[in-house]
This record gives structure tokens, C-alpha cells and sequence, in this order.
């Protein structure tokens, strides 16, 4: 597999946001090309060719910062996958090394032999689909893998693990001691779409029966603040947005609700500070809802809650009592193989909740019921004590540090990708030193920034702050490169368009069918 494509198809693409993870198909003088998206941001392509009866594939591309997650395996197992529906024989492809970061030819015929390519003695390798599946129709790739039972040493079967098997058992088990999160182990996340891949062929297994599964986690008092929403242990409609892959659920809530940690006791405090405010006689908005609740003291209590939600074959896998078994442990879990959103109960979890506390979260919900004595609904200023700065300009270099390593992290944990592009301004708590905010410009042909805030302080009023200082960067820029120097912006909803050209004096330039939208000053 020769080069990259570099062609404006390939750059077209990168320029499209799309929603959730999905493959989308387009042409290429080739042949086709399969690109792969996840959570709105293209990961990687494949393209392919074809003759009567074969396909080749001419080059798989992951993007730098998504290699090592497991994408050039879904792009694989995609094309592979295509090639037999379309009723072809074989898939042949030259490994080449994909760039000079890249694996050398010997990790590449590797990779490939994993999905069963082997070598042809011509400098390329070959998979003959017409093996793929047996007499029976059984998934021979499955049963290649990991034979007529899965993981027979563990749960007592008459045939031992395969070798893939082992490693499989080992990841699992070592998922169960570890920290779920961010950081978690990208071979696991292979292993557990595997496995998924490999359901039909072991359902007893990998099907899960549970009808209702939960979620333990939790979200600071600003989130139900700036929302509007009421702590409720009865359940608010809401949707819950991973931000991992795999993630781990079970099928019992008093499991769940040992995962939710306590409630801080900032809470407990604050929720006896209420009751003595009572007793003075005073009302709930003379001062301490206005004053003393917005404060990052108590605005950033975690409260815990319990994610409720429908199970269904096509996103969970295991059935509890079979994990349990591979993890050495009694949680009861099962595993989501999605990063798309879903729609679930959001619980506080009462065994968390003491009586200073329920009166507390009563009188909360009250206010965002009712509003105060003039029929406005409460709306704190939680954007008090946030700086806005250059990250140039901060002298502190602990400070600095942090603030960029944020700003990193807030980068690649957003929806929003692009490419080369230097840190502008930022956003942040003085008073804890937390980054909510940032901006990335590129200077390079036309004036293009970017702009992120943190989920947790969205909706009140601080883009604009960004956005003022974006714009007044490129109106000193302009004046040294002149008037022909163009400045681009790409946003998502029509909403901030709107913004943009009523405030801004911004004009619409062009909008995809996804609503992407592109503006100029």
C-alpha cells in the first residue's frame, strides 16, 4: 500500500463533522474510500480497488492522535466485511509502512495476519473470503479465534483457551482491578469489539439478559445550577454522553450506587448554613442563594448520581454472572460497546443523601421551581472570579504549566478537532487555578481560530469573552498582513451563526447537509 491520497476528496473529508461513530463510503479515482468517524471527528480511511473477483486495498490511514486506539482494526474488519457482502473472493493488499512513525513491514505482516492475510511470496498477502465462513454458516473468524467455547478455562468447559483467548482473559481480569476512565487500556477496548463481533456465535455468553442497567458516577451542583434541574432521587430525563469507548455498567443500582462516592462535605456544611438562615427568620434569595450558593466552594460539590437505562443487544455485552466470573469480581457488571449518547434516568443516589442534606436539596428544587418572590427563575453568577488571559502572559510558571497541560486535555477530550494551531487565549477559576475555557489559532493562510469550553461552565455567557478576544487579534493582525488577509470561522448550529453575524457583523460563506456552517469576517 503505496502513499497517502492526497487529492481534494481527502480534503473534503477533513473538513466534514459527522455524529457518533460511522463509516461513511465515497468514490476515489481508485475505486472507494471508507472513512471512519468517531464522536463527530474523522479518525481514519481506507481506500480500496476492485477486479471481478478481488479487492485490494491501496492504503489504511489513522490519524496520528488516534493510533493505538483500535480504529485501523474497525477500518479492516469494515473493508473485509464489505468485500464479502459484495460476493468476492479474495482481499489481497502490499504492507508498506503507513509513514516513518509508523510500525516497520514485520509489524505490519503481523497486524494483517491477525485477520487472516497471509503471505503470497510476491511481496503482497492475501485473505480468501470463501473461508470466512463454514458449511453451517458459522463464523469461522470466531471460531478460529476462539474455538466452539469462549473462555472454557474460566467457566469450566471441555475445551481450553486459545492463546487470543488468554490474552483476553488477562486484559479482562486486569480491567477489574483497575480505574475506569479515560485513560483505559486501548488493547482491552480491542479485545471487548472483538468479543462483540463474536456475539451470535456465543449468545449464551456475550448476550446480556439484563433488562435495566446502572451507572454509578457524579456531577457538581454548578451542572444542576446552570441547567435549571432539580436533584432528584426519583429520576430526571436526561442524556448521558460517554466519554470513553467501553463502559462499565451493572445490572444492580446498590451496586451502582457504591461507585457515586459521598457527597462532599462542603454540601453538609452549606446545607446547615440554610438551616440556620431559616431560623434567623430570613428568606431563602436574601443573600444565600444569590451569595453564598454560587460560590466555587459549593458550586463544585460533586452530588452522586446513578445513570438508569435500557439495555439492548446492539450496545451491551456479557451476561453479569459470566464477567463476574473474569474479573474476580461480584459487581455485576456488563459492558457498553458505544461511545454514543443515551437516554437515561439520572438519579442522586440517596444512600448518600443525610437529613441536613434532603432539606438542603429540597429548598434547591423549590427555587428552580418556583424562582424567587418576583417570579424569575434563579440563575446564579457562577462565572464569578473566571480570568481571562493570553497564556503568554501568565508570569506563574506552575500556573502556566497547568493551564497548557488543561488546555491539551480539554483539546483532545473535545468533539471539536483541527489541525496545527497555537493556544491563544484562556479561561480560568482564579481562585482554583481550573482552565473552562480556551482558544487555538492558525495564522497560516486565512485567520482560523478555534474555540472550547469546558461542558461544566457552557451557556453563561463566557464565549463571548473569547470570541471578542479572537476578534480583536485579527483585526491587529490584518493590519499587518493587509486587507486580503481573510478571516475563517467554522461553527456547528445556527444559533452561534446567528451570534456571530448579529454581534460580529460575520457572514455565511457556505453550510453542509450536518450543519456545518462557514463564516467570514
Amino acid at each position: 500500500m503505496k502513499g497517502f491520497i492526497k487529492n481534494t476528496l481527502r480534503t473534503h473529508l477533513l473538513s466534514e463533522n459527522y455524529t457518533n461513530n460511522k463509516f461513511i463510503f465515497s468514490k476515489s479515482p481508485n475505486g472507494e474510500i471508507i472513512t471512519l468517524y468517531s464522536n463527530d471527528q474523522m479518525v481514519g480511511d481506507i481506500e480500496l480497488a476492485y477486479s471481478d473477483t478481488t479487492m485490494e486495498i491501496l492504503q489504511l490511514d489513522v490519524l496520528d492522535k488516534y493510533r493505538g486506539s483500535g480504529y485501523a482494526k474497525l477500518l479492516m474488519n469494515k473493508a473485509i466485511n464489505h468485500a464479502t457482502k459484495k460476493g468476492l473472493n479474495s482481499v489481497i493488499l502490499e504492507p508498506e509502512p503507513m509513514d516513518t512513525k509508523g510500525i516497520d513491514k514485520a509489524g505490519l505482516y503481523s497486524f494483517y495476519s491477525k485477520f487472516g492475510f497471509v503471505d503470497t511470496n510476491d511481496g503482497k498477502m492475501e485473505l480468501q473470503l470463501n473461508k470466512q465462513l463454514n458449511e453451517n454458516g458459522e463464523n469461522l473468524s470466531c471460531l478460529d479465534k476462539f474455538g466452539k467455547e469462549l473462555f472454557g478455562n474460566q467457566f469450566g468447559g471441555q475445551e481450553k483457551n486459545t492463546r487470543l483467548e488468554d490474552e483476553y482473559a488477562k486484559l479482562i481480569n486486569q480491567f477489574g482491578d483497575s480505574e475506569f476512565g479515560v485513560g483505559i487500556n486501548s488493547k482491552l477496548v480491542d479485545a471487548i469489539y472483538n468479543l462483540k463481533k463474536c456475539a451470535s456465535v456465543y449468545p449464551e455468553v456475550l448476550i446480556p439478559d439484563a433488562e435495566i442497567v446502572y451507572r454509578g458516577s457524579y456531577l457538581p451542583l454548578s451542572f444542576f445550577m446552570k441547567n435549571g434541574l432539580k436533584i432528584s432521587k426519583e429520576g430526571i430525563d436526561y442524556t448521558y454522553t460517554p466519554r470513553t469507548p467501553i463502559q462499565s455498567w451493572t445490572s444492580d443500582e446498590k451496586i451502582a450506587e457504591q461507585f457515586t462516592g459521598a457527597i462532599d462535605i462542603n454540601i453538609d456544611k452549606l446545607s446547615k448554613e440554610f438551616i440556620k438562615h431559616h431560623l434567623k427568620g430570613l428568606k431563602a434569595e436574601d443573600n444565600f442563594f444569590l451569595n453564598i450558593l454560587p460560590k466555587k466552594e459549593y458550586a463544585s460539590t460533586p452530588i452522586p448520581v446513578v445513570y438508569v437505562a435500557k439495555s439492548n443487544q446492539n450496545d451491551f455485552i456479557f451476561k453479569h454472572k459470566y464477567f463476574n466470573i473474569l474479573t474476580g469480581e461480584n459487581e455485576d457488571e456488563v459492558i457498553r460497546v458505544s461511545s454514543n449518547p443515551i437516554e437515561v434516568k439520572l438519579k442522586v443516589n440517596p444512600s448518600m443523601v443525610d437529613m441536613y442534606t434532603k432539606k438542603f436539596i429540597n429548598a434547591y428544587n423549590d427555587i428552580i421551581e418556583y424562582g424567587l418572590d418576583n417570579g424569575e427563575p434563579y440563575k446564579p453568577n457562577i462565572n464569578e472570579g473566571i480570568v481571562k488571559s493570553e497564556l503568554v502572559n501568565i508570569d506563574d510558571d506552575d500556573l502556566y504549566d497547568s493551564l497548557d497541560n488543561q488546555a491539551n486535555t480539554l483539546r483532545t477530550t473535545s468533539e471539536i478537532s483541527f489541525g496545527s494551531a497555537d493556544p491563544f487565549e484562556i479561561l480560568y477559576d482564579d481562585e482554583t487555578g481550573r482552565l473552562v475555557g480556551a482558544t487555538w489559532i492558525e495564522t497560516s493562510g486565512a485567520f482560523s481560530p478555534h474555540m472550547i469550553i469546558d461542558p461544566e461552565y457552557r451557556k453563561i455567557g463566557l464565549s463571548q469573552k473569547l470570541i471578542d478576544g479572537v476578534v480583536e487579534k485579527y483585526k491587529k493582525m490584518k493590519q499587518l498582513r493587509g486587507d486580503n488577509y481573510t478571516f475563517m470561522l467554522n461553527v456547528v448550529n445556527n444559533s452561534l451563526a446567528n451570534t456571530m453575524e448579529k454581534h460580529y457583523g460575520f457572514k455565511k460563506v457556505s453550510e453542509d447537509p450536518h450543519g456545518n456552517i462557514t463564516m467570514t469576517l
